[in-house]
C-alpha cells in the first residue's frame, strides 16, 4: 500500500479543494485523490470534465462518505457514458463506489424495495443479493442515474446509503 506521504503527494490542484472542503466539514479525515494507474483512473475533476464534454451534464458528489478514505478515484467509460468515483480505506478495506449513468436502465427485482431521499427523490435500495458483492441506493437526479454501492458489511445499510445519497453536491 503507499504510505500517506506518498498519497499527498499525488493530490491534484483542483481535487485538493475539494479534497479540504470534505475535510473541512469532518467527514473525510484523509481526503486524498490516489490515481495509481493514470491509463484508466483519474481524479474526480477529471473525471467530470471528460463525463461534462461527452454528455453536457454534471454529476454530484458525496459532501458525506461513512468512513475514512485513503484513496479516491475516478474512472471513464465513454462507449456508454458513465463514471465510477471510488472511495477506498486501504487499511479497513471499506469501499464505496457512485456509478453514474447518462440514462436509466436499472430493473426491479426480488432484492429490491421503493425508499425515498430526504427531498422526496423516489429511490430503489438492492440489499441482501448474493449476486452482488454491495448494498445499493439507485436514484434519478437531474437526468442521470446515480447507483452507490456499499461493499457488504455493518456500513452496507439504507441509512448511510440515504446519507451519502442526501448529501451529494456540486464540488465548489
Amino acid at each position: 500500500m503507499l504510505e500517506l506521504s506518498l498519497a499527498a503527494a499525488l493530490i491534484s490542484a483542483n481535487d485538493s479543494a475539494h479534497a479540504m472542503h470534505l475535510e473541512n466539514k469532518k467527514q473525510l479525515t484523509i481526503p486524498a485523490e490516489i490515481s495509481t494507474n493514470q491509463l484508466s483512473n483519474n481524479s474526480i475533476t477529471d473525471t467530470r470534465e471528460k463525463f461534462k464534454a461527452l454528455t453536457n451534464k454534471s454529476f454530484l458528489v458525496p459532501q458525506y462518505v461513512p468512513f475514512n478514505a485513503t484513496q479516491v478515484q475516478g474512472s471513464f467509460n465513454d462507449l456508454d457514458p458513465h463514471v465510477a468515483i471510488s472511495y477506498f480505506n486501504a487499511k479497513t478495506g471499506q469501499r464505496m463506489t457512485i456509478h453514474v449513468f447518462s440514462s436509466s436502465g436499472f430493473k426491479m427485482n426480488e432484492h429490491t424495495e421503493v425508499v425515498h431521499l430526504s427531498d422526496g427523490t423516489k429511490a430503489i435500495y438492492e440489499h441482501d443479493n448474493p449476486k452482488r458483492l454491495a448494498n445499493t441506493l439507485i436514484f434519478e437526479k437531474d437526468g442521470l442515474e446515480y447507483r452507490i454501492g456499499i461493499k457488504k458489511g455493518a456500513l452496507a445499510n439504507l441509512n448511510t446509503l440515504k446519507s451519502v445519497a442526501n448529501s451529494l453536491d456540486n464540488p465548489n
